[in-house]
């Protein structure tokens, strides 16, 4: 397989839950989104991955060609959006540094990158503690500028996500990024997927979803082990802090009822087909993740 990419999807069990009903707090009664704008990216242009308010209020999204929109603050559907930049790769996550406004953009394929308002594009890090950042998705920024972003997978970049998600395994980390220093380092490992990351209000933990595990997880900045916080009725994406103290996650679909697997299958993936053998039994799936 051509780019470094693995032959082998090595999978693991991962225990089941059974996805919270959709009730009480996960009734769908809230319909404030149903009368929502829809702001449209240019012909040619699809798949924004992440939006964001700046200082002066106005929007910004990356699309899948590579390319940074932004639309005035008061901006309503049907206006066009001015081009910012294009990544040559694949922007996901766009967050505002609230020190100069600036924009920090988590690149699939480049890593981290730093967008200024004269149009300026600069790679900040692209790896961390000696192993390439393989799969940048989503970041936070906090008051002092520390980036903190999620490296999805240390086994598959974006362009083979889903054999991350058939693996199920533990491949993806946190990281933190000191514009002081130019330094990355590692925050925790181990997550199943980490996805959509935001700080706390007092900045002295990330609250962290992870998709293939459809959790919540709460990781301490201090010192101290990942908590689980809640498992989700459907696969989490992206999150966002709403004013001072909720967050919004957003999810791509709801989670199936599970039926318990037979089999342990390791999977070999060309471009043309799929080769499964079996490899042993496993037991019933059950308890609670994390």
């Amino acid at each position: 397989m051509g780019g470094g990419v693995p032959w082998w999807i090595r999978p693991a069990t991962l225990p089941a839950t059974t996805p919270p009903p959709l009730t009480g707090d996960w009734a769908a009664t809230d319909t404030r989104l149903d009368g929502a704008e829809v702001l449209r990216l240019p012909d040619g242009s699809s798949g924004p991955e992440d939006v964001v308010v700046d200082g002066a209020g106005r929007i910004v999204a990356g699309d899948a060609e590579g390319r940074i929109w932004r639309w005035p603050a008061d901006a309503h559907g049907g206006d066009d959006p001015e081009l910012l930049a294009d990544t040559g790769g694949r922007p996901l996550g766009v967050e505002v540094d609230p020190r100069d406004g600036s924009l920090i953009i988590c690149d699939a394929y480049r890593g981290l990158l730093r967008l200024t308002e004269d149009g300026t594009l600069t790679d900040l890090t692209s790896e961390a503690a000696g192993k390439a950042i393989l799969f940048c998705n989503n970041a936070a920024v906090s008051r002092t500028g520390i980036v903190y972003f999620t490296d999805s997978s240390d086994r598959f970049p974006l362009s083979h996500w889903r054999r991350d998600v058939l693996e199920h395994r533990p491949n993806g980390r946190v990281l933190a990024y000191d514009p002081s220093t130019g330094r990355t380092d590692v925050v925790a490992t181990g997550f199943h997927f980490p996805n959509g990351v935001a700080l706390t209000p007092d900045e002295s933990a990330l609250m962290l979803v992870e998709t293939v595990s459809h959790q919540l997880v709460r990781v301490p900045l201090g010192g101290g082990e990942p908590v689980l916080v809640l498992d989700l009725p459907a696969y989490p994406d992206n999150m966002s802090p709403v004013g001072d103290g909720p967050h919004a996650v957003q999810s791509h679909r709801r989670r199936p009822a599970l039926a318990p697997a037979t089999a342990r299958r390791r999977l070999c993936v060309s471009s043309s087909a799929v080769v499964v053998s079996i490899i042993g039994p496993l037991r019933d799936r059950g308890g609670v993740g994390r």
